[in-house]
């Protein structure tokens, strides 16, 4: 493919991309406020001794605490930087932070109200 048919392949998608942008950047501030509610309802629920799966149904939506592990990769340059033979991963392993989140879904049957 040459430069000027990939220069005339792109210019509609680079636009339409950047309109798409422009229109999503005023949700940002709501999807943080919507993520800093949902940890504050994580919180409360940590508090009140929740375990991962354990759910309470308020106002017709079950609230969920979730816990999954972080991610788990292997960096090569520890393994080198360390001498452990190129076999040996287990100290080249790392683990991400553990993800501990809620989630607010309708309960089966019920009705719910436009917000």
């Amino acid at each position: 493919m040459s430069s000027a048919t990939l220069i005339a392949a792109l210019t509609p998608l680079v636009r339409r991309q950047r309109r798409l942008e422009k229109q999503i950047a005023p949700l940002e501030d709501l999807q943080a406020k919507e993520e800093a509610c949902r940890k504050a309802i994580d919180a409360l629920l940590l508090e009140a001794g929740f375990a991962s799966g354990d759910s309470v149904r308020v106002g017709g939506y079950d609230v969920k605490h979730n816990e999954r592990r972080g991610r788990t990769s292997v960096n090569a340059d520890k393994l080198r930087g360390s001498g452990v033979p190129e076999l040996d991963i287990q100290l080249a392993t790392e683990t991400g932070q553990p993800a501990k989140f809620a989630t607010v879904k309708p309960a089966k049957g019920a009705t719910v109200r436009a917000a």
